[in-house]
Protein backbone atom coordinates (compact mmCIF):
# COMPACT_ATOMS: atom_id res chain seq x y z
CA UNK A 1 0.00 0.00 0.00
CA UNK A 2 1.15 3.48 -0.79
CA UNK A 3 2.94 5.18 2.08
CA UNK A 4 1.64 8.52 3.14
CA UNK A 5 1.33 10.92 6.04
CA UNK A 6 -1.79 12.99 6.64
CA UNK A 7 -1.25 16.55 7.78
CA UNK A 8 -3.85 19.22 8.25
CA UNK A 9 -2.84 22.79 7.48
CA UNK A 10 -4.69 24.13 10.49
CA UNK A 11 -3.59 25.92 13.63
CA UNK A 12 -6.10 23.94 15.66
CA UNK A 13 -4.97 20.39 14.87
CA UNK A 14 -2.33 18.01 13.60
CA UNK A 15 -2.88 14.69 11.87
CA UNK A 16 -0.79 11.56 11.47
CA UNK A 17 -1.84 8.75 9.19
CA UNK A 18 -1.04 5.10 8.71
CA UNK A 19 0.39 2.67 6.26
CA UNK A 20 -0.31 -1.04 6.46
CA UNK A 21 1.73 -4.15 5.86
CA UNK A 22 0.49 -7.30 7.53
CA UNK A 23 1.49 -10.84 7.96
CA UNK A 24 0.51 -14.46 15.17
CA UNK A 25 3.12 -14.83 17.50
CA UNK A 26 3.89 -16.28 20.88
CA UNK A 27 3.59 -14.82 24.34
CA UNK A 28 6.25 -12.62 25.87
CA UNK A 29 8.75 -12.94 28.65
CA UNK A 30 9.06 -9.75 30.62
CA UNK A 31 11.32 -10.45 33.58
CA UNK A 32 15.00 -10.78 32.84
CA UNK A 33 18.20 -8.77 32.85
CA UNK A 34 21.31 -8.22 30.81
CA UNK A 35 24.48 -9.94 31.96
CA UNK A 36 28.01 -8.73 31.30
CA UNK A 37 31.24 -10.69 31.10
CA UNK A 38 34.82 -9.49 31.20
CA UNK A 39 36.71 -10.01 27.97
CA UNK A 40 39.55 -11.82 29.72
CA UNK A 41 37.48 -14.23 31.80
CA UNK A 42 34.54 -16.56 31.44
CA UNK A 43 33.27 -15.68 34.92
CA UNK A 44 30.33 -13.28 34.92
CA UNK A 45 31.00 -10.00 36.71
CA UNK A 46 29.19 -6.67 37.04
CA UNK A 47 31.06 -4.00 35.14
CA UNK A 48 29.54 -0.90 36.72
CA UNK A 49 32.29 1.34 35.37
CA UNK A 50 31.64 0.20 31.80
CA UNK A 51 27.85 0.44 31.65
CA UNK A 52 25.69 3.27 32.92
CA UNK A 53 21.89 3.14 33.20
CA UNK A 54 20.27 5.94 31.23
CA UNK A 55 17.25 7.48 32.91
CA UNK A 56 14.25 8.21 30.71
CA UNK A 57 13.82 11.96 30.70
CA UNK A 58 11.40 12.32 27.80
CA UNK A 59 7.93 13.81 27.99
CA UNK A 60 5.89 13.20 24.86
CA UNK A 61 3.57 16.09 25.65
CA UNK A 62 6.53 18.47 25.63
CA UNK A 63 8.13 16.81 22.61
CA UNK A 64 4.90 17.32 20.65
CA UNK A 65 4.13 20.76 22.06
CA UNK A 66 0.79 19.62 23.49
CA UNK A 67 -0.90 18.76 26.76
CA UNK A 68 -3.31 15.87 27.24
CA UNK A 69 -1.87 13.15 24.98
CA UNK A 70 -2.82 9.56 25.77
CA UNK A 71 -0.76 8.23 28.73
CA UNK A 72 1.63 5.39 27.84
CA UNK A 73 1.82 3.72 31.27
CA UNK A 74 -0.66 2.47 33.85
CA UNK A 75 -4.34 1.62 33.42
CA UNK A 76 -5.59 3.78 30.57
CA UNK A 77 -9.25 3.98 29.53
CA UNK A 78 -10.09 4.83 25.93
CA UNK A 79 -13.59 5.77 24.77
CA UNK A 80 -14.42 3.87 21.56
CA UNK A 81 -17.44 5.04 19.56
CA UNK A 82 -18.75 2.99 16.60
CA UNK A 83 -20.03 5.41 13.93
CA UNK A 84 -22.83 4.48 11.50
CA UNK A 85 -23.66 7.00 8.81
CA UNK A 86 -27.37 7.11 7.96
CA UNK A 87 -26.75 6.98 4.21
CA UNK A 88 -24.74 3.74 4.43
CA UNK A 89 -27.27 1.03 3.53
CA UNK A 90 -25.23 -1.92 4.70
CA UNK A 91 -24.14 -1.29 8.28
CA UNK A 92 -20.73 -2.93 8.39
CA UNK A 93 -20.21 -2.28 12.09
CA UNK A 94 -19.69 -5.44 14.13
CA UNK A 95 -19.24 -4.56 17.79
CA UNK A 96 -18.30 -8.15 18.66
CA UNK A 97 -15.46 -7.98 16.16
CA UNK A 98 -14.49 -4.49 17.34
CA UNK A 99 -14.27 -5.76 20.92
CA UNK A 100 -12.08 -8.67 19.79
CA UNK A 101 -9.79 -6.34 17.91
CA UNK A 102 -9.31 -3.96 20.83
CA UNK A 103 -9.85 -5.85 24.10
CA UNK A 104 -9.37 -9.61 23.62
CA UNK A 105 -6.58 -11.71 25.14
CA UNK A 106 -5.41 -14.92 23.42
CA UNK A 107 -8.28 -14.73 20.94
CA UNK A 108 -7.81 -17.25 18.12
CA UNK A 109 -9.88 -15.21 15.67
CA UNK A 110 -7.40 -12.33 15.96
CA UNK A 111 -4.57 -13.33 13.65
CA UNK A 112 -2.04 -11.06 15.34
CA UNK A 113 -2.87 -9.50 18.73
CA UNK A 114 -5.61 -7.23 19.97
CA UNK A 115 -4.54 -3.65 20.57
CA UNK A 116 -4.74 -4.25 24.33
CA UNK A 117 -2.65 -7.44 24.23
CA UNK A 118 -0.04 -6.00 21.86
CA UNK A 119 0.64 -3.02 24.09
CA UNK A 120 0.66 -5.12 27.25
CA UNK A 121 3.43 -7.23 25.71
CA UNK A 122 5.32 -4.42 24.00
CA UNK A 123 5.36 -2.31 27.19
CA UNK A 124 6.57 -5.24 29.34
CA UNK A 125 3.22 -4.98 31.16
CA UNK A 126 3.68 -1.29 31.99
CA UNK A 127 0.59 -0.31 29.98
CA UNK A 128 -2.91 -1.72 30.32
CA UNK A 129 -5.31 -0.29 27.74
CA UNK A 130 -9.06 -0.69 28.24
CA UNK A 131 -11.44 0.26 25.45
CA UNK A 132 -14.98 1.17 26.54
CA UNK A 133 -17.19 0.54 23.51
CA UNK A 134 -20.30 2.71 23.42
CA UNK A 135 -23.55 2.04 21.61
CA UNK A 136 -23.38 2.85 17.92
CA UNK A 137 -23.73 6.57 17.25
CA UNK A 138 -25.42 7.95 14.11
CA UNK A 139 -24.17 11.45 13.25
CA UNK A 140 -26.68 14.13 12.29
CA UNK A 141 -25.27 14.33 8.76
CA UNK A 142 -24.51 11.77 6.06
CA UNK A 143 -21.03 10.70 5.08
CA UNK A 144 -21.57 12.56 1.79
CA UNK A 145 -22.16 15.78 3.71
CA UNK A 146 -18.79 15.49 5.46
CA UNK A 147 -17.06 14.70 2.15
CA UNK A 148 -18.59 17.74 0.46
CA UNK A 149 -18.33 20.19 3.36
CA UNK A 150 -14.71 19.65 4.37
CA UNK A 151 -11.85 19.63 1.91
CA UNK A 152 -8.54 17.84 2.35
CA UNK A 153 -6.97 20.71 4.27
CA UNK A 154 -9.49 20.74 7.12
CA UNK A 155 -11.14 17.32 7.13
CA UNK A 156 -10.27 16.69 10.82
CA UNK A 157 -12.82 19.37 11.69
CA UNK A 158 -15.48 17.05 10.29
CA UNK A 159 -14.50 14.35 12.77
CA UNK A 160 -14.21 16.80 15.64
CA UNK A 161 -17.80 17.85 14.98
CA UNK A 162 -18.86 14.17 15.11
CA UNK A 163 -16.91 13.63 18.33
CA UNK A 164 -18.54 16.60 20.01
CA UNK A 165 -22.01 15.45 18.89
CA UNK A 166 -21.32 11.99 20.29
CA UNK A 167 -19.87 13.25 23.59
CA UNK A 168 -22.97 15.37 24.08
CA UNK A 169 -25.24 12.42 23.19
CA UNK A 170 -23.53 10.04 25.67
CA UNK A 171 -23.01 12.65 28.39
CA UNK A 172 -25.79 11.30 30.61
CA UNK A 173 -24.52 7.72 30.28
CA UNK A 174 -20.81 8.28 30.96
CA UNK A 175 -18.82 10.26 33.47
CA UNK A 176 -15.93 11.30 31.25
CA UNK A 177 -13.69 11.90 34.24
CA UNK A 178 -13.48 8.09 34.48
CA UNK A 179 -11.45 8.27 31.26
CA UNK A 180 -8.72 10.42 32.78
CA UNK A 181 -6.27 7.95 34.31
CA UNK A 182 -3.48 10.46 34.94
CA UNK A 183 -5.81 13.22 36.18
CA UNK A 184 -4.55 15.83 33.73
CA UNK A 185 -8.02 17.10 32.84
CA UNK A 186 -8.13 15.36 29.44
CA UNK A 187 -10.00 12.26 28.29
CA UNK A 188 -7.21 9.70 27.78
CA UNK A 189 -8.22 9.09 24.19
CA UNK A 190 -11.14 8.69 21.78
CA UNK A 191 -11.44 6.10 19.00
CA UNK A 192 -14.04 6.31 16.22
CA UNK A 193 -14.63 3.25 14.02
CA UNK A 194 -16.80 4.20 11.03
CA UNK A 195 -18.72 2.13 8.47
CA UNK A 196 -18.31 4.33 5.39
CA UNK A 197 -16.11 2.87 2.63
CA UNK A 198 -12.37 3.40 3.05
CA UNK A 199 -10.87 5.42 0.20
CA UNK A 200 -8.07 3.16 -1.04
CA UNK A 201 -7.60 5.47 -4.03
CA UNK A 202 -6.38 8.26 -1.72
CA UNK A 203 -8.72 10.85 -3.20
CA UNK A 204 -10.20 11.90 0.14
CA UNK A 205 -7.97 11.91 3.21
CA UNK A 206 -11.03 11.80 5.48
CA UNK A 207 -11.93 8.20 4.66
CA UNK A 208 -8.77 6.54 5.89
CA UNK A 209 -7.19 5.73 9.27
CA UNK A 210 -5.51 8.66 10.98
CA UNK A 211 -4.83 10.26 14.34
CA UNK A 212 -5.24 13.90 15.25
CA UNK A 213 -5.00 16.17 18.28
CA UNK A 214 -7.72 18.63 19.17
CA UNK A 215 -6.29 21.96 20.33
CA UNK A 216 -9.57 23.71 21.11
CA UNK A 217 -9.37 24.06 24.89
CA UNK A 218 -12.93 25.43 25.08
CA UNK A 219 -14.60 22.08 24.31
CA UNK A 220 -15.38 20.61 27.74
CA UNK A 221 -17.61 17.75 28.90
CA UNK A 222 -17.79 16.83 32.61
CA UNK A 223 -14.96 19.32 33.15
CA UNK A 224 -12.89 17.23 30.73
CA UNK A 225 -11.13 18.30 27.53
CA UNK A 226 -9.95 15.87 24.86
CA UNK A 227 -6.77 15.73 22.81
CA UNK A 228 -5.84 12.47 21.04
CA UNK A 229 -8.38 10.80 18.77
CA UNK A 230 -8.38 8.24 15.97
CA UNK A 231 -10.74 7.95 12.99
CA UNK A 232 -10.50 4.54 11.28
CA UNK A 233 -12.67 2.54 8.91
CA UNK A 234 -14.23 -0.78 9.90
CA UNK A 235 -12.81 -2.17 6.66
CA UNK A 236 -9.28 -2.09 8.08
CA UNK A 237 -10.22 -4.96 10.42
CA UNK A 238 -10.91 -7.13 7.36
CA UNK A 239 -7.92 -5.96 5.35
CA UNK A 240 -5.97 -8.61 3.43
CA UNK A 241 -8.99 -10.95 3.79
CA UNK A 242 -8.24 -11.56 7.45
CA UNK A 243 -10.77 -12.31 10.19
CA UNK A 244 -9.49 -9.51 12.40
CA UNK A 245 -6.51 -7.46 11.26
CA UNK A 246 -5.29 -5.13 14.01
CA UNK A 247 -2.01 -3.78 12.58
CA UNK A 248 -3.43 -0.41 11.53
CA UNK A 249 -5.16 0.04 14.90
CA UNK A 250 -1.91 -0.72 16.76
CA UNK A 251 -0.02 1.78 14.59
CA UNK A 252 -2.59 4.55 15.13
CA UNK A 253 -2.66 3.92 18.89
CA UNK A 254 1.04 4.80 19.07
CA UNK A 255 0.22 8.17 17.50
CA UNK A 256 -2.21 8.78 20.38
CA UNK A 257 0.79 8.68 22.74
CA UNK A 258 2.60 11.19 20.51
CA UNK A 259 4.91 8.85 18.52
CA UNK A 260 5.57 10.04 14.97
CA UNK A 261 5.79 8.03 11.75
CA UNK A 262 9.26 6.86 10.74
CA UNK A 263 8.65 6.62 7.00
CA UNK A 264 9.22 9.34 4.43
CA UNK A 265 5.78 10.58 3.43
CA UNK A 266 7.21 13.61 1.66
CA UNK A 267 9.70 12.48 -0.96
CA UNK A 268 10.14 16.01 -2.24
CA UNK A 269 12.01 17.23 0.82
CA UNK A 270 14.48 16.00 3.40
CA UNK A 271 17.05 13.33 2.65
CA UNK A 272 16.71 9.90 1.08
CA UNK A 273 19.54 8.56 3.24
CA UNK A 274 18.50 6.73 6.38
CA UNK A 275 15.24 5.36 7.73
CA UNK A 276 14.02 1.97 8.92
CA UNK A 277 13.09 0.32 5.59
CA UNK A 278 9.60 -0.65 6.77
CA UNK A 279 11.04 -2.66 9.67
CA UNK A 280 9.07 -1.04 12.48
CA UNK A 281 5.50 -0.61 13.69
CA UNK A 282 5.77 3.11 12.88
CA UNK A 283 7.21 2.52 9.42
CA UNK A 284 5.93 -0.69 7.82
CA UNK A 285 3.14 -1.11 10.41
CA UNK A 286 4.56 -4.46 11.46
CA UNK A 287 6.39 -6.03 14.40
CA UNK A 288 7.41 -4.53 17.71
CA UNK A 289 8.42 -0.96 18.51
CA UNK A 290 12.14 -0.17 18.47
CA UNK A 291 14.27 0.76 21.53
CA UNK A 292 14.09 4.52 20.92
CA UNK A 293 10.29 4.47 20.73
CA UNK A 294 10.01 2.32 23.86
CA UNK A 295 12.27 4.69 25.76
CA UNK A 296 10.13 7.64 24.69
CA UNK A 297 7.14 5.72 26.03
CA UNK A 298 8.96 5.00 29.32
CA UNK A 299 8.93 1.24 28.82
CA UNK A 300 12.63 0.58 28.35
CA UNK A 301 16.03 1.89 29.43
CA UNK A 302 19.31 1.67 27.60
CA UNK A 303 22.77 1.19 29.07
CA UNK A 304 25.56 3.52 27.98
CA UNK A 305 28.85 1.81 27.14
CA UNK A 306 31.55 3.71 29.02
CA UNK A 307 35.00 2.24 28.39
CA UNK A 308 37.88 4.09 30.03
CA UNK A 309 41.01 4.81 28.00
CA UNK A 310 43.12 2.30 29.95
CA UNK A 311 40.70 -0.58 29.43
CA UNK A 312 39.70 -0.37 25.83
CA UNK A 313 37.83 -3.65 25.27
CA UNK A 314 35.20 -5.83 26.92
CA UNK A 315 32.49 -8.34 26.07
CA UNK A 316 28.79 -7.94 26.73
CA UNK A 317 25.96 -10.46 26.62
CA UNK A 318 22.79 -8.81 25.36
CA UNK A 319 19.38 -10.43 25.62
CA UNK A 320 16.55 -10.24 23.10
CA UNK A 321 15.12 -6.74 23.08
CA UNK A 322 11.52 -7.65 22.29
CA UNK A 323 11.33 -10.03 25.25
CA UNK A 324 13.35 -8.05 27.78
CA UNK A 325 13.80 -4.44 26.71
CA UNK A 326 17.58 -4.36 27.03
CA UNK A 327 19.74 -2.40 24.63
CA UNK A 328 23.13 -0.67 24.50
CA UNK A 329 24.03 2.95 23.67
CA UNK A 330 27.32 3.85 21.99
CA UNK A 331 28.37 7.51 21.98
CA UNK A 332 31.55 9.59 22.18
CA UNK A 333 30.39 12.38 24.48
CA UNK A 334 27.07 11.38 25.94
CA UNK A 335 25.35 14.02 28.08
CA UNK A 336 23.68 12.19 30.98
CA UNK A 337 21.48 15.22 31.65
CA UNK A 338 20.01 15.07 28.15
CA UNK A 339 19.43 11.33 28.34
CA UNK A 340 17.88 9.92 25.16
CA UNK A 341 17.29 13.40 23.70
CA UNK A 342 20.60 13.70 21.83
CA UNK A 343 22.60 11.88 19.15
CA UNK A 344 23.85 8.33 19.73
CA UNK A 345 23.89 4.76 18.37
CA UNK A 346 21.86 1.79 19.62
CA UNK A 347 22.65 -1.93 19.59
CA UNK A 348 19.69 -4.27 20.06
CA UNK A 349 19.48 -8.04 19.77
CA UNK A 350 16.69 -8.76 17.30
CA UNK A 351 15.01 -12.16 17.19
CA UNK A 352 11.98 -13.12 15.04
CA UNK A 353 10.01 -14.09 18.15
CA UNK A 354 7.35 -12.59 20.40
CA UNK A 355 5.76 -9.57 18.68
CA UNK A 356 8.15 -10.04 15.75
CA UNK A 357 7.20 -13.65 15.02
CA UNK A 358 4.05 -13.09 12.97
CA UNK A 359 5.43 -10.41 10.65
CA UNK A 360 9.11 -11.42 10.77
CA UNK A 361 10.56 -8.03 9.89
CA UNK A 362 13.77 -10.04 9.71
CA UNK A 363 13.77 -13.84 9.61
CA UNK A 364 17.06 -14.43 11.46
CA UNK A 365 18.68 -13.61 14.79
CA UNK A 366 20.95 -10.61 14.52
CA UNK A 367 22.15 -7.39 16.11
CA UNK A 368 20.50 -4.26 14.74
CA UNK A 369 22.34 -0.96 14.91
CA UNK A 370 20.28 2.23 14.95
CA UNK A 371 21.41 5.82 14.63
CA UNK A 372 19.27 8.26 16.66
CA UNK A 373 19.52 12.04 16.29
CA UNK A 374 17.03 13.18 18.92
CA UNK A 375 18.17 16.75 19.44
CA UNK A 376 15.46 19.21 20.42
CA UNK A 377 14.66 22.80 19.55
CA UNK A 378 14.38 25.63 22.06
CA UNK A 379 10.64 24.96 22.34
CA UNK A 380 11.34 21.36 23.41
CA UNK A 381 10.14 19.63 20.23
CA UNK A 382 12.28 17.36 18.03
CA UNK A 383 14.60 19.11 15.61
CA UNK A 384 14.50 16.23 13.12
CA UNK A 385 12.00 13.75 11.71
CA UNK A 386 12.11 10.96 9.13
CA UNK A 387 10.39 12.86 6.33
CA UNK A 388 11.20 16.53 5.85
CA UNK A 389 14.53 17.32 7.53
CA UNK A 390 18.05 16.98 6.18
CA UNK A 391 18.89 14.58 9.03
CA UNK A 392 16.62 11.70 9.99
CA UNK A 393 15.45 11.17 13.56
CA UNK A 394 16.12 7.43 13.46
CA UNK A 395 17.87 5.20 10.91
CA UNK A 396 19.32 1.70 10.65
CA UNK A 397 23.00 1.21 9.93
CA UNK A 398 23.76 -1.63 7.54
CA UNK A 399 26.66 -4.06 7.85
CA UNK A 400 28.78 -2.18 5.29
CA UNK A 401 31.21 -0.83 7.90
CA UNK A 402 28.90 2.02 8.73
CA UNK A 403 29.34 3.68 5.35
CA UNK A 404 25.84 2.78 4.22
CA UNK A 405 22.47 3.52 5.74
CA UNK A 406 19.26 1.89 4.71
CA UNK A 407 17.55 4.31 2.35
CA UNK A 408 13.92 5.31 2.01
CA UNK A 409 13.60 3.23 -1.13
CA UNK A 410 15.18 0.10 0.41
CA UNK A 411 13.10 -2.73 1.83
CA UNK A 412 14.16 -4.49 5.00
CA UNK A 413 16.57 -7.38 4.53
CA UNK A 414 18.22 -10.00 6.75
CA UNK A 415 21.66 -9.00 5.50
CA UNK A 416 21.35 -5.60 7.21
CA UNK A 417 21.63 -7.29 10.61
CA UNK A 418 25.02 -8.06 12.16
CA UNK A 419 25.51 -11.82 12.61
CA UNK A 420 28.31 -14.01 14.01
CA UNK A 421 31.84 -12.95 13.03
CA UNK A 422 30.63 -9.70 11.47
CA UNK A 423 32.03 -6.45 12.77
CA UNK A 424 31.60 -2.72 12.49
CA UNK A 425 34.85 -0.77 12.35
CA UNK A 426 33.54 2.72 11.66
CA UNK A 427 30.37 4.75 11.58
CA UNK A 428 29.79 8.47 11.28
CA UNK A 429 27.80 10.95 13.31
CA UNK A 430 25.48 13.27 11.39
CA UNK A 431 28.26 15.90 11.20
CA UNK A 432 30.70 13.41 9.68
CA UNK A 433 32.80 12.73 12.79
CA UNK A 434 33.59 9.11 13.66
CA UNK A 435 32.15 7.11 16.53
CA UNK A 436 35.03 6.06 18.79
CA UNK A 437 33.73 2.52 19.21
CA UNK A 438 33.78 -0.61 17.09
CA UNK A 439 32.28 -4.02 17.78
CA UNK A 440 32.27 -7.65 16.65
CA UNK A 441 29.51 -10.23 17.03
CA UNK A 442 31.06 -13.24 18.80
CA UNK A 443 28.01 -15.49 19.15
CA UNK A 444 24.24 -15.44 18.70
CA UNK A 445 22.12 -17.90 20.68
CA UNK A 446 18.48 -18.21 21.61
CA UNK A 447 19.27 -16.56 24.94
CA UNK A 448 21.73 -13.81 24.13
CA UNK A 449 24.04 -12.06 21.71
CA UNK A 450 27.68 -11.98 22.75
CA UNK A 451 29.35 -8.79 21.50
CA UNK A 452 32.93 -7.64 21.81
CA UNK A 453 33.09 -3.83 22.04
CA UNK A 454 36.28 -1.82 21.66
CA UNK A 455 37.06 1.84 22.22
CA UNK A 456 39.40 3.20 19.57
Amino acid sequence: MKLRKLTAILISLFVVGCDVETNKSTTSSVDSSTSFVDNSSTDEIILENKLIDIENNSNLNSLNGYEGLTPSTGDVNILLIPIHFKNINNNLLDTTLINKAFNSINESDVEYYSVKEYYKISSYEKLNLNFEITDTYIPSESSTFYSNSYNNSNYPLAVQSIIEEALSFFDDKYDYSNFDSNKDGYIDGIYLIYDAPVDYQYKEDLWWAWTSYNLDENIIFDDMKYKSYVFAGMEFLKQDDRNCNTHTLIHETAHMFGIDDYYDYNTGSGTKTGGLAKADMMDGTIGDHNPFTKSLLNWSNGKLVNIEDDENKFTVELESFSENGNYLILANDFDLQKGILQEYFILEYYRPTNLNEFDKMFTINGVRMLHVVADTKKNGTFKYNNATTNVKLISQITTSNGDTYISDTTDRSDDTLFVENEELTKVNYANGSLLNYSFEIIELSDNKATISIEKK
